[in-house]
Parts: structure tokens; C-alpha cells; sequence
């Protein structure tokens, strides 16, 4: 996970001439997620993509040992 401050370094490197295998090679992602990096204009917000799973209630479920 990239942080506010990768971004601005990735950014920077990029401004100041190194090439996007090299940045990728610095910073230990791949090309392709530098490239997006390069390519947004802010950092996106983590989001939730899925709902939590809401498990059901185990009051009718057998609770204990038996023999």
C-alpha cells in the first residue's frame, strides 16, 4: 500500500528523470502500479468494496458436547 508521501516520491523522482523501471525497481512495486500512480492526480481513499458478511444468530444451533 502506497502512502500520501510515496506518491509525492514517486512523483518527484519521476520529475527529476528517472525512468519508470527504475522508480519501480526503488520503490519495490511493480511498473504498472507506478504508472498509475503517475497517472492520477491525487491519491484514492481507501474504500470498502464489499459489505461485512453479517452472521446469523446461533441461538437454534446446539451448543456443547454429546456424548
Amino acid at each position: 500500500m502506497l502512502t500520501v508521501d510515496d506518491y509525492g516520491a514517486i512523483r518527484r523522482a519521476r520529475r527529476d528523470g528517472m525512468s519508470i523501471r527504475q522508480i519501480a525497481r526503488t520503490f519495490h512495486h511493480t511498473r504498472r502500479k507506478i504508472r498509475q500512480v503517475l497517472e492520477e492526480s491525487e491519491p484514492n481513499p481507501y474504500t470498502r468494496t464489499n459489505e461485512p458478511e453479517i452472521i446469523p444468530s446461533t441461538s437454534g444451533y446446539p451448543t456443547g458436547r454429546h456424548a
